[in-house]
């Protein structure tokens, strides 16, 4: 096996692209990839164990639920603030769950959303 190039060459007829090392953040194996992959991902883990693990105990933040005042922790939902802690809440405070009134009869009733 002879490598031409460092970073960029041929090795028994093949492209070879030297690849970087990197520490498990869970368990501190080395885990060697391909460079494209670090531009892909901002954490790399040894294996499907470890990724389970730090997915589940990343970093949790404190809201308020605008609907029922209620403390709870949640991930940040793609950048915003979370603004209700649950389902039930959320249907409460949407203006497309609210109750409205029949401009007929004058029933009180829940739209349903429709698909």
């Amino acid at each position: 096996m002879e490598i031409v190039n460092r970073k960029m060459g041929v090795v028994m007829g093949k492209a070879y692209i030297e690849r970087v090392n990197l520490n498990c953040p869970i368990c501190k194996k080395i885990v060697s990839v391909l460079p494209s992959r670090l531009k892909k991902t901002k954490t790399i883990y040894c294996g499907k164990d470890c990724a389970n693990i730090g997915q589940t105990t990343s970093k949790r933040f404190e809201f308020k639920c605008e609907e029922c005042g209620v403390k709870f922790k949640a991930k940040k939902d793609h950048g915003a603030d979370r603004r209700f802690c649950s389902r039930k809440c959320f249907c409460a405070n949407s203006p497309d769950y609210a109750e409205k009134e029949c401009p007929q009869c004058g029933d009180i009733f829940k739209p349903i959303k429709s698909s």
